[in-house]
């Protein structure tokens, strides 16, 4: 069974729409979906924004549903300035931005680095199923509790070199290395540092939202070619 995870309603829409859903689920003022795309089993969740949100959603959807991965589908903002808007980002690795560096290595759960790590092995899996149908970039997401202006950008810049920003991803990811669980990330991009605002974003949501999604029903479709 596929975990998919989106901050939003707009942003699980898309999925919700072509999914056979066979069972709902209330838990924690959350409504988890369980059922079926292409013959593939899936539990789906939106968690509301940020990372308390994110992380809260992902382990109860863990603890209740066990699926065997988990994938976060939704939009992201764009860093680096060679993304236009519905450029799509597979995640490579994961970081807060707005958390020291040190927690998570002098702390629980102890990591070697502040960076988290997609499985690789699903990461591909899913690039190889849409990289000739969409512009899809691997790199560096990090996540944070705030939207980014110019000067909140150059200082990400600065330490990170980021492909994209968020606001729950590293947040799953965080949830799924203490559980051991594979993990990947698809983040379309909504608005860009020449094209930002909530004015760009709110207008891109939904056709971005559906980017991504496209994604990952192209790898969904390729689980059943196996």
């Amino acid at each position: 069974m596929l975990g998919i995870l989106a901050a939003s309603e707009k942003e699980l829409q898309p999925l919700l729409d072509v999914m056979e859903v066979q069972e709902t689920r209330n838990k924690s003022m959350l409504t988890f979906y369980r059922g079926e795309v292409n013959d593939s089993e899936l539990v789906c969740v939106f968690s509301g924004v940020c990372k308390v949100n994110a992380a809260l959603a992902c382990q109860l959807m863990l603890d209740e549903f066990k699926p065997t991965s988990v994938i976060v589908v939704g939009v992201a903002g764009a860093i680096s300035e060679s993304l236009d808007i519905l450029d799509t980002v597979l995640a490579s690795q994961l970081s807060y931005h707005d958390v020291d560096k040190t927690i998570l290595t002098e702390y629980h759960p102890w990591m070697e680095t502040h960076f988290f790590n997609v499985n690789e092995e699903l990461s591909q899996e899913i690039y190889e199923a849409s990289e000739s149908k969409y512009p899809l970039y691997k790199g560096l997401i990090v996540t944070g509790e705030q939207f980014i202006d110019h000067e909140g950008r150059d200082q990400i810049v600065a330490t990170y070199h980021p492909l994209a920003v968020d606001m729950e991803t590293a947040a799953v990811a965080h949830v799924c290395y203490v559980n051991d669980v594979p993990f990947a990330a698809i983040r379309t991009i909504s608005d860009t540092p020449f094209k930002s605002g909530n004015r760009v974003f709110n207008d891109n949501l939904i056709t971005a939202s559906e980017r991504a999604v496209a994604v990952l029903l192209n790898y969904i479709k390729s689980l059943a070619q196996k």
